[in-house]
């Protein structure tokens, strides 16, 4: 995970962005924690487990349609790549990538 981060961060605010992302799923980690016991108990645990089960599918899906794949890729290439900019294109490899919008 920590990986990923430094990959699809862009150079120019990774030294903000790393943190935050670390603070972020510390945040979410510990009130998953905090508030599992109260779900049991008030939704049972079928409809607990339910719960995170369709929030990690759609993350799942969420990484399959936003990640890039950044193997055998600079990190400039990937920020080139998740660059918000739709007028241009990009040329990796070869391959021109128009951006998205």
């Amino acid at each position: 995970m920590w990986v990923l981060f430094s990959e699809i961060t862009p150079n120019s605010v990774r030294s903000v962005a790393i943190p935050s992302f670390a603070l972020m799923s510390s945040l979410s980690a510990w009130a998953s924690q905090k508030f599992f016991p109260w779900q049991l108990e008030v939704f049972g645990s079928a409809n607990t487990f339910l719960f995170y089960g369709i929030f990690a599918l759609i993350g799942m899906a969420m990484l399959a349609v936003f990640l890039v794949e950044t193997k055998n890729r600079s990190i400039e290439e990937i920020e080139s790549l998740m660059a918000r900019d739709s007028n241009r294109n990009i040329e990796v490899e070869g391959v021109i990538h128009r951006g998205k919008a």
